[in-house]
């Protein structure tokens, strides 16, 4: 049976054959299916040495394949030494999955269980002194300094951590949205007006047909060209329509689309269902333009 997975695989830093290696294992994954979209990004950075290396190539792939083919995947992987570590998920197990090689489900950059697992196998026992709550209480008679614990001292470390979580309000958002509308400008303009072009062609086009079979015959032909253009994979859609010009970050744009849906009614049912892990970089811009649309109503 035919499923869609979602597959991240690391390839070790000195590897010298890298795109060879690439090309063996998504074919082992498109047998008896089809690679959907894939994502070289490059070489990056351990959160821990893993054998020794500091470094190595990821690839995140989206396949709709066989079982089989998902074994065998994991059985090269296993044994091909290139291979540093892999993760096949099955997306069809995942409430609410939003396709994407960008922001992948299966993301192993910080290999956290294993960071827990190391550190767990590291920990000291702690012995507790008999006297120990006799010379804590006689110290702080004494006008000592009481006994600071681990955790207290590590405390502040934490907080400091979690004030590095970014966070972003509907009013920031609002006043982002406004800058990249101004900032990009012609270029949306100039999009628009294509757009209001096609649409006119497409009804003249209906009306000057001579008959019912013509004009389905138009409307099929439009359908056809939107569905292919629906099976394009993000990048390639982001050539087609210049998004690659876009300087913003295509995280900041989709982190401000969120923002500004979670005001939508749920009633707009459209705006909620659309997966803006898939949109391109002007896609997520006109996206913010048609929900700003909506809320100002």
């Amino acid at each position: 049976m035919i499923r869609k997975y979602e597959v991240m695989y690391i390839l070790d830093q000195d590897v010298k054959n890298a795109k060879e290696i690439q090309e063996k294992l998504h074919g082992i994954l498109a047998t008896g299916g089809k690679i959907i979209e894939s994502k070289d990004w490059g070489l990056m950075n351990f959160a821990y040495e893993i054998n020794h290396k500091k470094k190595g190539y990821y690839t995140v792939v989206i396949v709709e394949t066989t079982t089989e083919a998902i074994n065998e995947f994991k059985r090269i992987t296993g044994i091909d030494k290139s291979v540093i570590r892999s993760l096949v998920l099955n997306t069809e197990n995942v409430q609410n999955y939003e396709q994407s090689t960008e922001l992948s489900k299966t993301d192993m950059t910080k290999f956290e269980e294993e960071r827990r697992e190391r550190k767990n196998n590291f920990k000291k026992p702690f012995v507790k002194n008999a006297n120990f709550n006799n010379t804590t209480s006689s110290t702080n008679e004494e006008g000592r300094k009481p006994f600071v614990k681990k955790n207290d001292a590590a405390a502040p470390k934490t907080v400091a951590l979690a004030a590095k979580v970014e966070t972003v309000n509907a009013d920031e958002s609002k006043a982002y949205l406004e800058a990249v509308k101004a900032k990009y400008a012609a270029k949306l303009e100039e999009e628009a007006a294509h757009e209001a072009k096609e649409k006119a062609k497409h009804e003249a086009a209906l009306a000057a047909a001579k008959d019912e079979a013509e004009k389905e015959a138009i409307k099929k032909a439009k359908a056809e060209k939107e569905a292919a253009k629906a099976q394009m994979s993000t990048e390639e859609r982001a050539k087609l329509d210049g998004s690659d010009s876009i300087e913003e970050a295509r995280s900041e744009l989709q982190k401000h689309a969120n923002a500004l849906r979670s005001l939508v009614p749920a009633e707009e049912k459209k705006i909620h269902a659309a997966n803006l892990r898939d949109m391109t970089k002007k896609e997520l811009i006109k996206y913010m333009k048609k929900v700003h649309d909506v809320l100002e109503k």
